[in-house]
């Protein structure tokens, strides 16, 4: 009994994560790419007849969002058009319809408290690409490797089994990487002495591990 409830509670564990991240999926709101991200989203919704919101009807649900309809449509409705839109008239040029209250594009608002106003294809511009991390500099660069280079150092300490070997690897890079700087001309001085530095810390690490 003790393992069938523990079960059960995995379970809805699973499903409470798997939902989640399809309500995640599904609110991409770039209308662009709904047909390539949540149009899989849309064909997997299920029906329902019954009062919802305070309205008795139809209902497509889909990831938690519900739908209104008049009567169900087989095999799922047409995402692009929103029901009221399709009670109205049937759309003869390919479009978008827009709310302005909530504000956003049908399917990913369900339901409009005004007009629902239509969009041609060409007339949305694209989501803007996310932008690109910043570049980092050199000298940024080097920081950050001499930040690697002590804590490994900090992680290697006396009477572990390997405590030889990586601290003779250690000083092998560090050496490399101070005659590199020498070769680029490097002229950071705070870079130069922290790496003098570095090294004097690697050796005095050896020699404790060593007993040299």
């Amino acid at each position: 009994m003790k393992k069938l409830c523990i079960l059960s509670i995995i379970g809805v564990l699973l499903f409470s994560l798997s939902f989640t991240n399809a309500k995640a999926d599904w609110h991409d709101h770039d209308i662009h790419h709904f047909n390539e991200h949540d149009m899989g989203h849309w064909h997997g919704g299920s029906w329902n007849h019954g009062f919802h919101d305070g309205r008795d009807g139809w209902w497509w649900i889909v990831d938690g969002q519900w739908y209104a309809y008049p009567a169900p449509v087989y095999p799922y409705p047409d995402p692009y058009v929103p029901p009221v839109v399709v009670q109205q008239y049937a759309p003869t040029t390919p479009q978008y319809w827009y709310c302005a209250n909530p504000t956003g594009y049908y399917p990913y608002v369900p339901q409009c408290t005004v007009e629902w106003q239509a969009v041609p294809y060409d007339a949305i511009p694209p989501a803007p690409a996310p932008a690109a991390p910043p570049q980092l500099s050199q000298r940024d660069m080097d920081d950050r490797q001499l930040n690697t280079f002590a804590v490994e150092l900090d992680s290697i300490q006396v009477g572990q089994p390997d405590a030889a070997k990586r601290i003779k690897n250690l000083q092998k890079r560090v050496a490399t990487f101070h005659q590199t700087l020498f070769e680029r001309k490097y002229n950071a001085m705070d870079i130069l002495n922290d790496t003098e530095h570095l090294e004097a810390r690697v050796e005095t690490r050896k020699v404790e591990i060593l007993g040299e």
